[in-house]
């Protein structure tokens, strides 16, 4: 058993039911309300409740029934069936995940077929765990497999804008916050725009800290996936240029950053992983 703030009649002296019946009567705390309901209606509700109950062994990212209300009004309602199914397979893993083994950053392919990411953070007295940028509040051990219990719904990508693309990412963590204190998350999550970002990792903005103009400098005003960026300047939303160079499979940006990872599609844009920051001509 994982350690958990969770609780469940089902976990509490009786034998351990499936994966569905415990999510039914998961709560917070001892003797507290139910959590989960709105979760398990919606697995109902995309035929996907025999599958977490029957198949196995499963790890099932749960979210809140909070999770949910914390949704921008509207968007459940405002889903397809199909859109629904892919987001709940998004939050199902087709093996046992064993957090005591998670060491950093993990990626796990998920039901639907695209990566959930795991980090692992060493706290003072405890360590958390992050799912893509959920927070772990616990787990229950049914008879087919585990729940994970979390803070917020986790989506696939092509439902997320270039701020949520970003945010879901260990890797990306500095990045993120960077874009948080210029205040420009909400410049990047407009759907009305369209946007390329060029993302530097943890690694590659170690000791470094990109101001608002800097981290408009990573970013196109335009959408532009790797096979449509050739050799040339490109000019960015600080309104200063970049330098694209196009040899064979490799890009490279300015001369010294390289595009690790390309094409990660969100609904205004597509961001390129890189393995430098770039710096303006100014500078």
């Amino acid at each position: 058993m994982l350690t958990s703030c969770l609780d469940s009649s089902t976990n509490s002296g009786q034998q351990r039911q499936n994966i569905l019946e415990t999510a039914k009567e998961v709560t917070q705390g001892q003797g507290g309300d139910q959590v989960l309901t709105t979760f398990v209606g919606l697995l109902e509700d995309a035929d996907l409740d025999s599958t977490v109950a029957n198949n196995g062994p499963l790890t099932v990212i749960a979210p809140t029934n909070d999770a949910f209300s914390n949704l921008p009004e509207g968007l459940l309602d405002s889903l397809e069936t199909p859109d629904l199914v892919n987001i709940l397979r998004y939050h199902v893993v087709e093996e046992i995940v064993n957090y005591t083994q998670i060491s950093g950053e993990e990626e796990i392919q998920s039901m639907l077929g695209e990566n959930l990411f795991f980090e692992r953070v060493q706290g003072a007295t405890q360590d958390s765990l992050f799912i893509n940028n959920s927070y772990f509040l616990g787990g229950l051990q049914a008879t087919n497999g585990l729940i994970f219990v979390v803070d917020e719904v986790l989506f696939p990508d092509t439902y997320l804008n270039a701020a949520g693309l970003i945010a879901k990412r260990p890797q990306l963590n500095s990045l993120e916050s960077a874009i948080e204190g210029a205040n420009l998350t909400t410049t990047l999550s407009d759907t009305t725009a369209a946007y390329t970002v060029f993302a530097p990792t943890n690694e590659a903005l170690e000791n470094t800290d990109l101001s608002g103009d800097e981290i408009q400098y990573h970013v196109l005003p335009e959408k532009v996936f790797s096979n449509g960026l050739s050799s040339g300047t490109y000019t960015t939303l600080s309104g200063e240029d970049i330098t694209v160079e196009v040899s064979g499979g490799t890009i490279t940006l300015n001369g010294e950053a390289t595009i690790t990872e390309a094409n990660i599609e969100g609904t205004n844009g597509v961001v390129h992983i890189i393995d430098m920051a770039l710096s303006p001509p100014s500078e």
